[in-house]
């Protein structure tokens, strides 16, 4: 059935967004083409086509899509972009943690 088949291709693409280190898939190159349609189990054409009409359904972001080439889902890059941010807060408090343990081991 082909709306099971979009469906489970709409979770695979959430899901290779969210392991992407800056929550889009550049396919404006068309080996990343390649390479996506091949993750999601489609030929080249058929996932530009698809792509397409997430683009048309506005599930994926029109603006990226056709000016850089690149699928952005704003909940999945939000969420890419929070987590970073508060990756780097956490390795600011732990530097800071081991800073004050330090200056507290060297006055002792």
């Amino acid at each position: 059935n082909k709306e099971w088949a979009d469906y489970g291709r709409w979770f695979a693409l959430l899901q290779l967004l969210g392991r992407t280190a800056d929550g889009y898939i550049d396919v404006s190159d068309p080996r990343r083409l390649k390479s996506l349609a091949s993750d999601l189990a489609m030929q080249p054409k058929a996932c530009k086509e698809w792509l397409a009409m997430l683009v048309e359904g506005g599930a994926v972001d029109r603006e990226a899509y056709e000016t850089k080439g690149r699928v952005c889902v704003a909940d999945v890059f939000d969420a890419v972009q929070s987590y970073k941010c508060q990756v780097r807060a956490n390795r600011r408090i732990a530097a800071q943690r081991v800073k004050k343990r330090e200056r507290t081991n060297d006055g002792t």
